[in-house]
């Protein structure tokens, strides 16, 4: 479910640079053991005048509504063909990082996610034509968030998942 008042499509802006571009460190995990909890995690964002601090949770939010299910971020990106649907994966594989490191990405992000890129017959399609191998790879990446409890949804999604991505391996494999 998406928190109140967020809404994929309604935000034109982007940041430049953000959270899911690359790959950053994880929290220590000595600092986790000795607190005996998981430390929380601020971020400065001086990209404008105003300076905001939001948390890792706010931040991955914003960048997910801002980037990738924006559909001025997402059609540029696909205006780049093979690179373009690469960066969409990359920055997918990014966000799954920061559950598996700080466990900071809601359940709607992947469910969004799946909505948005392979639920879609058209998008799937577009995606498949331009690079089944990250196509491929983005469907994995989702089945492993829900495989390792990062991401709670019903099973008749992860039977569609599945479905894709068989498909997407039978067309990398040449059996389609």
């Amino acid at each position: 479910m998406r928190p109140e008042g967020s809404n994929a499509k309604s935000r034109g802006t982007e940041p430049p640079l953000g959270i899911s571009s690359s790959r950053r460190a994880a929290p220590s995990g000595a600092i986790e053991k000795r607190a005996k909890a998981r430390p929380a995690i601020y971020l400065s964002d001086s990209l404008s005048r105003e300076v905001k601090i939001r948390s890792l949770e706010e931040t991955v939010r914003l960048e997910t509504r801002a980037k990738t299910l924006n559909p001025k971020w997402y059609e540029g990106m696909l205006k780049h063909g093979f690179r373009g649907v690469a960066e969409i994966e990359n920055h997918v594989s990014n966000t799954f990082g920061w559950s598996a490191t700080a466990d900071a990405v809601d359940d709607w992000v992947y469910t969004e996610v799946a909505n948005t890129f392979l639920f879609d017959e058209q998008m799937l399609e577009r995606l498949r034509d331009l690079n089944p191998h990250s196509a491929h790879s983005l469907a994995q990446r989702l089945l492993e968030a829900n495989g390792r409890g990062y991401w709670e949804v019903d099973e008749d999604v992860i039977d569609r998942l599945r479905e894709i991505s068989r498909d997407l391996e039978d067309q990398l494999e040449g059996v389609i």
